[in-house]
């Protein structure tokens, strides 16, 4: 089990190089990679493995969703944004590969490094989860860029809306896990969680791709 949380992401990258073609961005990938090893030292170094995990649902909400989500990716891509000096469309395209490699190495740094226990959900649902995020997110970003060029107001604030749902959903299925919510339940959700980010990336991302 813990192979595949190690494993998923870097050959799903794999895969996506050589069904994409996209080799060129390779050097995006080592950067992120070794992006994700600074971060990981840092947190650490200055950071705590131990964590008292509070009863309310919000409490441990906000924790995953700031230190899995946001403050990692809000750094990786700014940083990717206003360094790099490629064209906006390579950096549109770049997405997947950058945060696709930086969670190869941070995503099993949080699981592994941490008082989460190692089981079912930790190990096989979240790896999956992240997967989904990673892939519907840098379709919705391609969408929401497309839309922008058009100026389609109305598609704009529906790509944000499904860029924020993206986002702001793992967390919650994470945290319903810890908080102790039936194993039924959270199954359920990740399972409706995977499928529709899945229908939404093989619909959009052809669409995209045109």
């Amino acid at each position: 089990m813990i192979f595949f949380l190690v494993s998923l992401l870097p050959a799903f990258l794999l895969l996506y190089f050589f069904r994409m073609g996209k080799f060129k961005q390779q050097l995006t990938l080592c950067v992120s990679f070794f992006l994700s090893v600074v971060f990981c030292t840092i947190v650490g170094l200055f950071g705590s493995s131990y964590r008292l995990t509070p009863a309310s649902f919000f409490g441990n909400y906000f924790f995953f969703l700031f230190t899995q989500v946001i403050i990692p990716q809000v750094v990786l891509l700014v940083l990717f944004f206003l360094i790099s000096k490629d064209s906006m469309d390579y950096k549109l395209l770049a997405i997947f590969p950058l945060l696709a490699g930086f969670y190869s190495v941070y995503l099993p740094f949080c699981v592994l490094f941490s008082d989460e226990a190692l089981n079912a959900f930790t190990l096989f649902f979240k790896p999956v989860i992240f997967l989904c995020m990673l892939c519907g997110e840098s379709v919705a970003f391609l969408c929401l860029a497309e839309s922008i060029r058009k100026r389609k107001t109305s598609m704009i604030v529906l790509f944000c809306l499904i860029l924020a749902l993206i986002l702001l959903t793992p967390s919650a299925l994470d945290t319903l896990y810890v908080v102790g919510l039936a194993k039924s339940l959270w199954i359920t959700f990740s399972v409706v969680y995977v499928g529709a980010i899945s229908f939404y990336v093989f619909v959009f991302n052809r669409q995209v791709q045109k």
